[in-house]
């Protein structure tokens, strides 16, 4: 039997905490405040932003990372040797992500479906000879129950998300074996399973292949 696999995008296959940064002091200054270091990372930025100036603010900056600034963004470590065993064995891949056409508060009103999928032709995603998808294998839903619905139709054997709230849906499929992507391993008690990184996740999918 075909192993299926559904795959997150943001955060999950694409890293972007350079990007947050970046657009974080760039706006900062822009809106006339004083422009202090990037704080770090998109929750480091998430925090900073939404004490500072509310949740417009996180989500303008949120709208121009996914968008335009995308181009800055990188590909996870890990996440090739993961494409590359699901290729070895023949598995079935799909993104399923939760993304809306244009982002919040963008006055450039860059299609963001458009930007990742230009992204993930740039880092071939769609190339024989790199990831091997097709086009059709990828998902943009305008809302995270319409993404669930999808996974639902996908028939899957397993999904990945950094978001333990997707996961944990009442809607997600109970068949689904569900793999939260998160740093903190030891964290509170889970019925998820957790990975810190793709090598742990390519090991819980593909064994040791």
């Amino acid at each position: 039997m075909t192993l299926r696999v559904g795959l997150d995008f943001d955060n999950t296959l694409i890293d972007y905490d350079q990007v947050f940064g970046k657009i974080f002091v760039a706006e900062m200054a822009r809106r006339g405040f004083a422009a202090p270091p990037s704080p770090g990372g998109k929750q480091a930025v998430k925090r900073a932003a939404i004490d500072i100036a509310g949740e417009e603010f996180w989500m303008a900056i949120q709208g121009q990372a996914y968008g335009r600034g995308i181009d800055d963004a990188r590909l996870i470590d890990g996440v090739g040797a993961f494409f590359a065993a699901a290729n070895r064995q023949a598995a079935e891949l799909f993104i399923v992500s939760h993304k809306t056409e244009f982002g919040h508060f963008d006055d450039s009103r860059t299609n963001l479906r458009e930007a990742a999928r230009n992204w993930m032709d740039r880092h071939g995603f769609f190339t024989a000879t790199g990831f091997a998808l097709t086009p059709s294998q990828v998902f943009f839903e305008a809302t995270v129950n319409a993404k669930i619905a999808r996974i639902c139709s996908l028939d899957l054997d397993y999904f990945v998300d950094d978001l333990e709230k997707v996961l944990s849906d009442p809607n997600f499929p109970k068949r689904t074996q569900r793999i939260w992507f998160h740093a903190d391993v030891a964290g509170p008690a889970t019925s998820l399973t957790r990975c810190s990184d793709w090598a742990a996740i390519r090991q819980t999918v593909f064994g040791n292949d």
